[in-house]
């Protein structure tokens, strides 16, 4: 990142990685012993401002990341068990509304469902016996019709799931 926003890019994903979504969650960051679990505990504002500085390059690139993580974890732990005889893997595409409150909302607007908010878009694969893993996501702007850039997305998901080792049939519903 080419301002003071993009200092310390490191702890500021793995902030994000913890599973934050929101400003309070990001805020729950700095409570209890979570300072000896990440290396820095920033306010809840500067993952915000670092996010915000993000174009399409580096958002790829934290794509790039999870991919290459959900890889890695897939390799050495069966994400979807062993798959016998008839089983398949079902991909799941789906998109939906994330709501979002304020006129400054960089990219919101009102989708099909007449809520503000930004459009995600999710690949998520499960077979009979696991739970649901998210292979892809992407955000996109609010009113985005359902298909866009549908294609390269099914792509890339279905990319990260052949790369974690999972065999069996692979059935897709978008």
């Amino acid at each position: 990142m080419p301002t003071d926003k993009g200092a310390n890019a490191g702890l500021k994903v793995a902030a994000l990685v913890a599973g934050a979504d929101s400003i309070e969650d990001m805020g729950l960051l700095r409570h209890g012993g979570m300072k000896k679990v990440f290396k820095g505990c920033y306010a809840p504002s500067t993952p915000g401002s670092f996010l915000r500085t993000f174009t399409f390059g580096p958002v790829r690139q934290l794509d790039a990341g999870a991919s290459r993580f959900l890889t890695n974890l897939g390799r050495r732990v069966p994400l979807f068990g062993a798959p016998i005889g008839e089983d398949f893997v079902f991909v799941d595409v789906d998109d939906t509304i994330v709501e979002v409150h304020g006129y400054g909302k960089q990219g919101s607007g009102y989708g099909y469902c007449g809520v503000r908010g930004l459009n995600a878009l999710l690949a998520m694969a499960s077979t009979k016996d696991t739970a649901p893993v998210i292979l892809a996501q992407r955000l996109r702007k609010g009113g985005t019709n359902s298909a866009r850039g549908a294609k390269g997305f099914v792509t890339d998901a279905l990319a990260t799931l052949k790369r974690t080792g999972t065999a069996g049939e692979v059935v897709c519903r978008l």
